[in-house]
């Protein structure tokens, strides 16, 4: 169709690298990433939960008002930032 970006793409390379092994670790990463997402921007925030739900750029870009480039770029920015703030090995995705 008019869509061609694949919504899983770069999903396997993240869970890959956060798969959790116990519940220690998934309570801890649970608390980590509501507090990363605390520090996006409101719209930030908006557009990587309906990302990570399996909207895609285009649909997300609907639903907010704004130009799909704007989606892919904050996408960009938010997965850079994540690496940063997990201390996760370059080069993902």
């Amino acid at each position: 169709g008019d869509n061609d970006e694949n919504p899983m793409a770069g999903r396997g390379d993240l869970t890959s690298l956060t798969a959790i092994k116990n519940l220690e670790d998934v309570v801890l990463f649970g608390i980590d990433f509501k507090i990363f997402l605390k520090l996006l921007k409101p719209m930030e925030r908006k557009v990587i939960v309906d990302r990570l739900c399996g909207h895609s750029y285009k649909e997300i870009a609907m639903s907010h008002g704004i130009c799909v480039s704007t989606v892919k770029k904050w996408i960009r920015n938010i997965g850079q930032a994540f690496i940063l703030y997990f201390d996760l090995p370059d080069g993902i995705g």
